[in-house]
């Protein structure tokens, strides 16, 4: 007899990630999250959701919500600018055209407030 355990392969446990459930439609719900400081939203299927916990793989899967604001912009900071577009629920191209006031105050935010800030200090 051998004391060597079996090289049994071992299942990774599910890594839930909590979520805010945004709207429910039919078998699909919307769901909103935080990825380190990233906002994020995607479509789940309903049967994935334990109450407020979707498996990390398994959102991995689910199609994203909203533009991808990053994508639209070609700037050095896009990727900041999407995400502060999105902490202004501003996800969607409605949500852009309705919500004009807030993605002109998200680019003063991002990009002219510290282009100014460092002028002031190079000044």
């Amino acid at each position: 007899m051998s004391d060597e355990k079996e090289n049994v392969p071992v299942r990774p446990r599910p890594r839930p990630v909590i979520v805010e459930v945004v709207q429910r439609d039919g078998k699909s719900v919307l769901c909103a999250w935080m990825e380190g400081d990233q906002y994020r939203r995607a479509y789940v299927p309903a049967n994935k959701l334990k109450g407020n916990e979707v498996d990390a793989a398994d959102l991995e899967k689910c199609p994203a919500y909203g533009v991808d604001w990053a994508k639209k912009f070609n700037l050095p900071a896009s990727d900041v600018l999407a995400n502060e577009l999105r902490r202004q629920n501003i996800w969607t191209a409605d949500d852009f055209k309705r919500g004009v006031a807030s993605v002109r105050a998200a680019i003063m935010r991002v990009l002219i407030n510290p282009l100014v800030d460092e002028l002031i200090k190079e000044l």
